[in-house]
């Protein structure tokens, strides 16, 4: 089992890797390497159960924009409550949230993606988890673009 993530993480470096060497993708080569790093730290350290912060900046459902505490169990998000006071017209909901997985497949698509234009992130030094994933888009995109933020992940 540890081989195939072993060999999964390899390939998907290399295709990141590839991509931003292709010269115009929206990856530098260092970030490339920066995204393949903490994505093989999170497969190596990581679990499947946790519990995380995340807020989710675009032109998404207006629950997403406050910090809010998920449950993930099983590789999905199976509970969101809000981590913060927020104004009683929002109410809490499991639509839209990603797990740590979904948000570096979210980047690692978009580095295919022709209308993307930058990916940004910074990553938990420990278990490498996105602590922040920006994505782009070119300004002929519209309501394209989007900022993950991940904060205070625990293992269950």
């Amino acid at each position: 089992m540890m081989r195939q993530i072993t060999i999964a993480v390899r390939c998907a470096a290399l295709i990141l890797t590839i991509v931003a060497c292709a010269g115009d993708g929206p990856l530098s080569p260092g970030f490339a390497r920066d995204v393949a790093s903490a994505r093989a730290r999170w497969t190596q350290r990581g679990s499947a159960d946790y519990t995380v912060e995340s807020r989710v900046l675009c032109f998404c459902p207006s629950h997403m924009r406050f910090w809010s505490r998920l449950t993930v169990r099983g590789g999905a998000v199976v509970a969101a409550e809000f981590a913060e006071p927020v104004p009683s017209v929002y109410m809490e909901s499991l639509l839209g949230w990603s797990t740590v997985e979904e948000v570096f497949s979210a980047a690692a698509s978009a580095s295919r993606d022709s209308i993307v234009r930058q990916l940004t992130g910074r990553f938990d030094a420990e278990l490498g988890y996105p602590l922040e994933m920006a994505i782009s888009c070119r300004q002929t995109a519209l309501d394209c673009g989007v900022t993950y933020q991940m904060r205070n992940l625990r293992l269950q």
